[in-house]
């Protein structure tokens, strides 16, 4: 492998579309008990007691396409080990305006 290699682009997984958007970062736990959360609203952390059920840590990013499709990409990471699930979320097609905004806009 060399130093850097570009992957495939990110499509969604539902319908194939190439325009995705992040929607939601969510990292938990960052400490023992704290989560953070990022959205287009900013970022928050909270107390949490997930630790009790996770070992390692979880990094969960949101996603959405433009036909309205959302789906979660979940990576766990412990101890050396890296395990990805992907999740599908509700889809916003019938009601754009109510749709989670990209997390940042160039």
């Amino acid at each position: 492998m060399n130093a850097a290699q570009f992957l495939p682009d990110l499509v969604c997984p539902v319908c194939g579309w190439e325009c995705v958007h992040p929607v939601a970062l969510k990292a938990e736990p960052v400490t023992d008990d704290t989560v953070v959360y990022i959205n287009r609203e900013g970022i928050r952390t909270f107390a949490t007691n997930v630790a009790e059920r996770i070992r390692g840590i979880r990094i969960t990013t949101t996603f959405l396409c433009e036909e309205g499709h959302t789906w979660d990409e979940e990576r766990r990471f412990h101890k050396g080990i890296t395990s990805e699930l992907l999740r599908r979320g509700p889809d916003w097609f019938s009601e754009p305006e109510l749709a989670p905004a990209t997390i940042w806009r160039d």
